[in-house]
């Protein structure tokens, strides 16, 4: 039994490195493939939202609400563009600013026992729960399509 574990364990990587860790986040995320929730995060550390869940972004729940001129009309969603970057000292946290402002803050999701596949987790509330509120999944290839007008 011992033996199986060790095998299991061996294969697992050391810590990523800080460049590998960013670059696993860089690329367009939706929230389904029936919603038009898109955010893209680029390389160079810019963002684009789209039609990103205003509950994220216009409460004052902490976790990214200010008064955006967009939420003063009480969306449904908000678009917006602005920077992102890794949390100092928090693996797998992304804040995401607009206009020098918080505009959301994601939190990597593990999908599998090992860590290798993930979402993007948003929430409105507490970290507590057990689940995000908001789950934005990685677009591996889109035609255009419902993202196509975010894609560059």
């Amino acid at each position: 039994m011992s033996a199986l574990l060790l095998t299991a364990c061996s294969w697992v990587p050391a810590r990523p490195r800080p460049g590998d860790v960013r670059q696993g986040f860089v690329g367009t995320w939706a929230q389904d493939d029936w919603s038009q929730s898109v955010l893209v995060l680029d390389e160079d550390g810019t963002f684009r939202a789209r039609d990103f869940p205003a509950s994220l972004v216009c409460d004052d729940s902490g976790n990214g609400g200010y008064p955006l001129d967009a939420c003063r009309s009480r969306p449904s969603t908000v678009s917006a563009d602005g920077t992102w970057a890794l949390a100092e000292g928090q693996f797998g946290v992304v804040r995401l600013d607009s206009g020098e402002k918080s505009f959301a803050t994601a939190y990597r999701h593990s999908t599998s026992f090992f860590g290798h596949g993930f979402v993007l987790g948003f929430y409105t509330g507490s970290l507590e729960q057990p689940e995000p509120d908001y789950v934005f999944e990685r677009v591996q290839q889109r035609a255009n399509g419902v993202h196509g007008d975010v894609e560059r």
